[in-house]
């Protein structure tokens, strides 16, 4: 009986041993994640002097999410939105060292680089497929009013 008894014990042990190891396998594809989304450029290039109102105006921040590209991922929420937080800062601090002179195309470009973290979004990483394109949110039936 006690050999009975050691060898269920010992199966329950395996048994849960399987699970614990299947699920943390399973841990990152069930994880839900969360990604900066990136605005896309409208098609007219502002003028201006001040970079933060030009590269702001040169993003379309009301493009459907569909049309915004996929940036960095992120564990958490939080962390996503503490990365686009730093971002503000950054593009904040490289519009200042800039001041209000012309922006060659390399400044503008930069500038444009780190407007678009600025400027981004957090979503969950479901919104963006395998080849980091948005999904488009399916129709709902019936429609409503």
């Amino acid at each position: 009986m006690d050999l009975l008894h050691s060898r269920s014990r010992a199966f329950v042990i395996l048994l849960l041993g399987c699970m614990a190891l299947a699920l943390t396998a399973l841990r990152p594809a069930l994880a839900g994640g969360w990604v900066l989304a990136l605005p896309p450029a409208k098609d007219t290039v502002p003028s201006g002097r001040d970079p933060r109102k030009v590269v702001g105006e040169a993003l379309d921040r009301d493009a459907p999410i569909t049309s915004w590209s996929r940036g960095l991922a992120y564990e958490t929420g939080e962390a996503c939105e503490d990365a686009r937080l730093q971002a503000i800062t950054d593009f904040d601090g490289a519009a200042e060292a800039l001041g209000d002179r012309d922006l060659s195309s390399k400044d503008r470009a930069q500038l444009m680089t780190l407007g678009r973290r600025a400027f981004g979004r957090c979503v969950p990483t479901f919104a963006f497929d395998e080849r980091g394109a948005a999904r488009a949110r399916k129709a709902s039936v019936g429609g409503g009013s």
